[in-house]
């Protein structure tokens, strides 16, 4: 079974995902930890990135710097959009390489990537807006300000329940039985 695990930035989505894949002993695929690899230099996703955004995105290594990028696309649906259009080729390519009969893949843009339609099952994790940004301002060590733009660029809850098979609610509760009642309702 392949199991495609999406959410907003803050939900909790990659927590569960560690969960679920240890429990199942399935194969786990992070599409955020896929970018971060593509971002090297010398990668051809490198290129068309930097061809895209130009070197002001690139530090004094002349790496990426992750940070001046997404201050650009969390502020402009248009750059925003250019990026998920040159990610999605690579990310989704890879992906499908590394998937097997038993893979949970984690990506926040599961379905505006289409990733969805190798999925056997999908599964959306929420939480309130609240925790999103605390998750969020510790993980990345940002303002609330920059927080609040980031998820304000990204889909609403709605649109993940309106479109998974299965919702996880995380907001600080018990990660384990949820986990459990999935499995039992996934028939894993």
């Amino acid at each position: 079974m392949i199991i495609g695990i999406t959410g907003s930035s803050g939900s909790g989505k990659t927590t569960f995902s560690n969960i679920l894949a240890q429990k199942l002993k399935y194969k786990l695929i992070n599409a955020d930890e896929i970018v971060k690899k593509l971002y090297n230099k010398g990668e051809d996703y490198y290129k068309q990135i930097v061809n895209a955004f130009g070197t002001k995105i690139l530090n004094e290594n002349q790496e990426i710097d992750r940070e001046i990028l997404a201050k650009i696309i969390f502020n402009d649906e248009g750059e925003r959009l250019k990026i998920n259009n040159i990610t999605f080729k690579y990310v989704v390519d890879e992906i499908k390489k590394q998937v097997e009969k038993n893979s949970i893949i984690d990506a926040p843009l599961l379905f505006e990537s289409k990733l969805n339609n190798i999925c056997d099952v999908t599964i959306s994790v929420i939480a309130d807006e609240k925790i999103k940004i605390k998750r969020i301002m510790k993980r990345d060590n940002i303002e609330e300000k920059n927080a609040k733009e980031r998820l304000k660029a990204q889909a609403k809850d709605e649109f993940y329940k309106e479109k998974a098979d299965f919702i996880i609610y995380n907001n600080n509760c018990n990660l384990e039985k949820q986990v459990e009642e999935i499995i039992l309702k996934i028939g894993e």
